[in-house]
């Protein structure tokens, strides 16, 4: 009889599989102007951050991933009464490890090592590092098309002057179009554009230049988007260490 209730309620909502990897795995918003230490505002799976300095932070995930390879999507919000852009990379110094993530932040015209008045930080990955009961190694959804991952990527030039990728999640390919260039070819997305993309990449150079990544705005479909990496004052340039998330 309960059973029968509850499919009443539930109606023609059908259910699907919400695999690890299509989950994120941690957030976290933080202040860097309130200490040191950062304040965080907000989070899911953090035990702490760690503030090594001005624009300097490591994010401690509470429950760590299986090793270095994931995915994360960075962003703050203008600084310095909103007339400079905030930034967030990867830090130069082990940027990525199984338990933490080290952050670069600043903005204006590059500048490193600024703290920034809001900071988000997202990521996701392989394993069930979520907080869910151990036993379960899925989860099932509302089939609602919202608030998923469709897709990440971690990836790396590593000196080969073409992406290796370390670890992703219903990407087929990256085909290299130019220097700091790249198109990202996934499966298939609900339609054109309807999703939402975020990243990160590596401070490069000698750790001063931030390593931007964006959509050019113009090639993306359901299938692939066109990447630009660079900085304001060198132009396109392969970042070091670049990921990924597209949200569905």
């Amino acid at each position: 009889m309960r059973n029968a209730r509850r499919r009443r309620r539930l109606g023609s909502v059908s259910a699907v599989v919400l695999k690890p990897q299509a989950a994120v795995a941690a957030w976290v918003v933080f202040d860097g102007t309130a200490g040191p230490p950062a304040t965080i505002t907000g989070a899911y799976n953090v035990s702490s951050l760690t503030d090594t300095g001005a624009g300097d932070t490591t994010v401690n995930w509470e429950v760590p991933f299986p090793d270095a390879h994931y995915a994360v999507g960075t962003g703050g919000r203008l600084y310095n009464g909103g007339t400079l852009m905030a930034m967030a990379s990867f830090h130069t110094t082990t940027p990525m490890a199984a338990g933490s993530c080290r952050f670069s932040t600043g903005g204006g015209l590059n500048t490193v090592g600024n703290d920034l008045p809001d900071c988000y930080v997202v990521a996701v990955g392989n394993g069930d590092n979520h907080r869910w009961p151990r036993r379960v190694s899925d989860r099932r959804v509302s089939d609602v098309e919202g608030g998923r991952v469709g897709f990440w990527i971690k990836w790396d030039f590593n000196g080969a002057g073409s992406p290796i990728i370390n670890a992703s999640y219903n990407i087929t390919s990256v085909t290299d179009d130019a220097v700091g260039k790249q198109y990202l070819n996934f499966e298939p997305m609900p339609s054109t554009m309807d999703y939402l993309l975020t990243g990160c990449g590596q401070v490069y150079g000698t750790g001063s230049t931030f390593g931007n990544i964006n959509n050019d705005g113009v090639s993306a479909t359901s299938t692939q988007v066109h990447l630009i990496s660079g900085d304001y004052f060198d132009g396109f340039q392969d970042t070091p260490i670049v990921t990924h998330i597209g949200f569905v």
